[in-house]
């Protein structure tokens, strides 16, 4: 369902190192999520992921039409890129994702 979808609307209101958004991204779909510190500090440079003030469901509903509206070669780019692909390279293995994740609870 997700790989299908134009975008993610990820509404969490608590989170650290989201893996909803990881696999989001990794089925080639972009987020719009809250800025909370945990995604923010984990998915923050990257296009594909959009962040809003918490609870700014204008802003959030903007910035998906904004993807929603995106001819295909834009949308392409977005999701496709060498910063993007290298940061999923990063975090393919659940031990690299578990260490992450580690580092944010010592």
């Amino acid at each position: 369902m997700v790989s299908k979808a134009r975008a993610l609307i990820y509404s969490s209101h608590t989170d650290s190192f989201s893996l909803v958004i990881l696999e989001s991204l990794a089925l080639g779909t972009p987020v719009v999520a809250y800025d909370l510190p945990g995604p923010k500090s984990a998915y923050k440079g990257l296009d594909a992921v959009k962040f809003v003030k918490e609870f700014d469901v204008k802003t959030m509903a903007q910035y998906t039409l904004n993807i929603l509206k995106m001819k295909d070669e834009e949308y392409f780019n977005l999701i496709y890129n060498e910063k993007l692909n290298n940061f999923l390279d990063r975090y393919k293995s659940w031990d690299k994702v578990a260490d992450e994740i580690l580092k944010y609870l010592n």
